[in-house]
């Protein structure tokens, strides 16, 4: 095979592998977003361990925060970018 070929057929390969990179870090960063969502839901809830340390209108406004982003992940959130997730993740 000629190295021209061979170059150009390289350069095609690690442009799939970049792109299945960034899949799987698109759902590695919506997984840790998720698992953190539903985790301090459990944890900041009635009768969680963080509940007596969290005043209950704080409390109630993050649960909101914390149901938007998980609505969020399973409506328009579903198959986002990773920049998405990153950008909710800084923002939570």
């Amino acid at each position: 095979m000629a190295p021209q070929e061979r170059k150009k057929l390289y350069d095609l390969e690690q442009e799939f592998v970049d792109g299945d990179f960034s899949i799987l870090e698109a759902k590695a960063l919506k997984n840790t977003l998720e698992a953190y969502s539903y985790d301090m839901r459990t944890k900041i809830d009635q009768g969680g361990e963080l509940e007596k340390y969290i005043e209950p209108e704080t409390r109630n406004k993050f649960l909101q925060e914390i149901n938007f982003v998980v609505d969020w992940l399973y409506g328009d959130g579903e198959n986002c970018a990773k920049e998405e997730y990153k950008k909710k993740i800084t923002e939570f």
